[in-house]
């Protein structure tokens, strides 16, 4: 039996177990899924006892509990891969724009429709159905293979850090497989060599010891809401310059081939606008949009709140303002020198009237790996293989940052090797995951443990 007449006689086994997989709420970010994450977390851990891994553990952490295991190869000199995904997902608020529950997963032509369907359930369930098909044709492993897997991806991974430097020894290997990116267009096979980085904030922004009469007080003091926009619209220049002092020292610049690759990438900007419902695209001008979403950072406002916001008419002048703002970055900017540079100069922006307190969230290091990696041209040679075309290179906008952690702690690089695509509603309503990605994900990572064994 071949590996792909496997998992073509094994698909719908592979889609229940996924199906019992997505139905666990595990909102990392509620207190009152704590036991539906744990319970997630265990029936992981048995399915991977039926795959005989060995070592199996459920480690409890002040946050949501991390599984690890071992499955070993008869091969002595076989290198060992560390599977790393995520059981957690985000919350499915709004919840009345979901067509169905978000926990009740179902097939919809070739979507299957759930929240963590693509972020990461799916692709993490990718990885066991391909040590299942490998097992069963072959009878055992090429490599090792250790996993690690995690309950607070989308939260930090607060815990995961403080563990992989306390399990260092039981975390040795050769590299990271990781499926938690995607596809660059619908049958591509890619492979992602690089992630922006991130730096969040909480800016507030505090007038009046309490709201106001707009008509008795308006136009004596400073209103923060005004004030706030006015200090935000400061943080940009009209042709989308970011204008922190020091905020550009260290971006390192995109080598001229890879450029080149990067144009020849099957990007249409036109369907890219009309999939997102605008008329153009902007930012910062002199590049491309490929180039500003992957080589260039960011400063991006996520949530603006202030004063009355209710239906209706109330005149009040507001006591306070808040934003939330993010800072993707790219390499060689380090978080620490951003988030200096980021609340020096807010503050110099505070107008008098006004006080300011600036609240750091969880960020991450920009990730580049090199494509000369001999996994990396294993994921390259077992996408090749499967998908019968030639994969491309691709970075990523987004931030990944326990991989730069397992570089500077574990010293490993990681293989990005994902199957989602970027209009699967990952932390939207009605998230996706297209089944022939998903079986496409199954066969590729089937045949990379094959190929990194050589």
């Amino acid at each position: 039996m071949s590996v792909d007449s496997y998992i073509s006689d094994h698909q719908e086994k592979f889609l229940e177990g996924l199906f019992t997989f997505l139905r666990f709420p595990t909102i990392s970010t509620s207190v009152s899924h704590q036991k539906d994450l744990i319970d997630c977390c265990e029936w992981l851990a048995n399915h991977a006892r039926s795959l005989s891994f060995e070592k199996v553990q459920v480690h409890q952490t002040k946050g949501h509990p991390i599984l690890t295991g071992e499955l070993r190869s008869p091969n002595p000199s076989a290198p060992t891969i560390l599977v790393y995904g995520h059981y957690d997902v985000q919350p499915v608020d709004p919840l009345h724009l979901w067509r169905k529950d978000p926990f009740e997963p179902f097939l919809d032509g070739d979507r299957i429709i759930a929240r963590g369907a693509a972020d990461d359930k799916g692709q993490v369930w990718m990885h066991f159905c391909s040590i299942e098909t490998y097992l069963a044709v072959y009878g055992s492993l090429p490599v090792n293979i250790k996993l690690l897997i995690e309950g607070e991806e989308e939260i930090g991974s607060v815990h995961l850090i403080p563990f992989i430097k306390e399990h260092k020894q039981e975390l040795s290997g050769d590299v990271f497989v990781i499926s938690d990116t995607g596809l660059f267009a619908d049958e591509l096979p890619t492979i992602c060599d690089g992630l922006r980085g991130l730096v969040y904030f909480e800016v507030d922004l505090y007038g009046p010891n309490r709201d106001l009469h707009s008509g008795t007080y308006g136009g004596s003091i400073d209103n923060p809401a005004f004030e706030l926009a006015r200090l935000i619209s400061r943080l940009k220049t009209d042709k989308g310059v970011i204008t922190i002092p020091g905020f550009y020292d260290h971006v390192r610049g995109v080598p001229e081939d890879v450029k080149a690759l990067w144009a020849t990438l099957p990007f249409d900007e036109d369907k890219y606008c009309m999939e997102l419902g605008v008329h153009s695209t902007s930012g910062e001008s002199g590049f491309t949009t490929l180039e500003r979403l992957w080589a260039r950072p960011t400063l991006e406002v996520n949530g603006l709140l202030s004063g009355f916001v209710e239906s209706g008419a109330k005149t009040v002048l507001p006591a306070k303002a808040h934003c939330k703002i993010s800072c993707r970055l790219v390499p060689d900017q380090e978080p620490k020198d951003i988030e200096r540079k980021f609340v020096r100069f807010v503050q110099e922006l505070c107008p008098p009237g006004c006080r300011i307190e600036i609240k750091l969230h969880h960020g991450g290091k920009p990730v580049l790996v090199d494509r000369n990696n001999r996994f990396i041209q294993a994921g390259k040679r077992a996408l090749r293989d499967a998908f019968q075309k030639e994969p491309v290179f691709v970075r990523a906008g987004g931030s990944i940052p326990i991989v730069a952690a397992f570089k500077d702690v574990l010293n490993l690089d990681s293989v990005l090797l994902g199957f989602s695509q970027p209009n699967e509603n990952a932390h939207s309503p009605n998230e996706w995951l297209s089944l022939k990605h998903f079986i496409y994900g199954v066969r590729s990572l089937s045949r990379f443990w094959g190929e990194a064994a050589k």
